[in-house]
């Protein structure tokens, strides 16, 4: 066995999309999570990721 030091790479998705903004600030405007996709032009699966967690949480929901 060789004495080789292991490199530490993070696990999981880098914080802070590109898209959390601009995803919750589409769900302010009370758009469905399709509607949201299709402005954007981006997967659902990627709205969907952000949906509930995204940065800006429900504050822009209860501003709006």
């Amino acid at each position: 066995p060789t004495n080789k030091a292991k490199s530490k790479k993070m696990q999981g998705r880098p914080e802070g999309s590109k898209y959390s903004y601009l995803i919750q600030n589409e769900k302010a405007k009370h758009y469905s999570q399709s509607k949201v996709a299709k402005i954007l032009g981006i997967s659902i699966s990627t709205v969907k990721r952000h949906w509930d967690n995204g940065s800006l949480g429900d504050y822009n929901c209860r501003v709006a």
